[in-house]
């Protein structure tokens, strides 16, 4: 897994950005312009932003706080949405990082 993430920070893939299957023990909590928000799931991470799932209606354009957590390790992030989909009752969608340089490094603790 170190590995992976190692590629996730600095390989150069076809997409803007290498994609990383979150593992199943990462945690986030997110926290919006209103106040704290639930029912996120992390689907996959790169070094530009995260996918996720949940059945909170974001907007493009917001600006979320992220805590990403996994053990005893956690780093926190601001994020704007870029896309959404919807199907069914859940919804996909993507945040970018707004300033990924130095948190994107910090993510590799919680892959160790």
């Amino acid at each position: 897994m170190v590995e992976a993430v190692r590629n996730l920070l600095g390989g150069a893939q076809k997409r803007r950005a290498a994609r990383l299957a979150a593992p199943a023990d990462l945690r986030v909590r997110v926290r919006g312009p209103a106040g704290p928000l639930s029912d996120f799931r992390v689907s996959d991470l790169s070094r530009g932003g995260l996918g996720l799932v949940s059945d909170y209606p974001v907007a493009i354009g917001s600006r979320l706080q992220f805590t990403i957590e996994r053990g005893s390790e956690s780093i926190e992030v601001e994020a704007v949405v870029r896309w959404r989909s919807e199907g069914g009752v859940s919804r996909r969608f993507g945040v970018e990082f707004v300033a990924p340089g130095a948190r994107l490094a910090a993510l590799a603790p919680l892959f160790a």
